[in-house]
């Protein structure tokens, strides 16, 4: 039995996530081996004058990280925050990421990439489904073409008690359901 056990992991570990974190700590890459890369570290703005998401990407992201979580806990009712980081996609094929960002009411994540593609992705635990393709509460696709690069600009707004955000991951399909899988087994004990 143990050795049965032993030969499927052997197998199945080829498959298992890998995981990259970037050095900001914020994102978490899963199941891409080098085929996706962070290529400027997250960097965090929080608006409180209610600005327009154009305003919002021509700010200045200076905000850290840490600061930026420790306003998110205390101030989310009052203030949108956002989430400013550049990716590359550095196969010969599309590449769909699946972000998650956690159980919060309202995500929106824009991808502009350097040809002015342009991709919007709404999700969130209070927005309806909207009879969108791919509907998960906290998962946003997103698609980048071989050798793209661009940037992702990501809006949390919450307005309920109960959140959870502990920074971005971003998944390939092969370990989004890993992660799924994992966390429906770990629901079940």
């Amino acid at each position: 039995m143990k050795a049965r056990c032993i030969i499927i992991l052997f197998f199945i570990s080829p498959f298992l996530s890998i995981a990259q974190t970037d050095s900001s700590s914020a994102i978490a890459i899963n199941g891409f081996n080098k085929q996706i890369e962070i290529t400027n570290p997250v960097s965090c703005f929080i608006d409180s004058n209610k600005l327009s998401d154009g305003q919002i990407f021509q700010s200045n992201f200076n905000i850290p990280y840490s600061s930026f979580t420790a306003q998110f806990n205390k101030n989310y009712f009052n203030k949108i925050f956002w989430l400013q980081f550049w990716i590359k996609n550095n196969s010969d094929t599309d590449q769909t990421l699946y972000l998650f960002c956690g159980d919060i009411n309202y995500i929106t994540a824009y991808f502009e990439s350097a040809d002015n593609k342009e991709q919007i992705i709404r999700s969130g635990s209070l927005k309806g489904n909207n009879n969108a393709e791919f509907y998960n509460l906290s998962v946003l696709p997103i698609t980048v073409s071989p050798k793209q690069s661009g940037k992702i600009f990501i809006k949390l707004k919450q307005k309920t008690q109960e959140f959870d955000f502990d920074g971005i991951s971003i998944y390939n399909q092969t370990a989004l359901n890993n992660s799924l899988f994992s966390d429906y087994q770990s629901d079940r004990i």
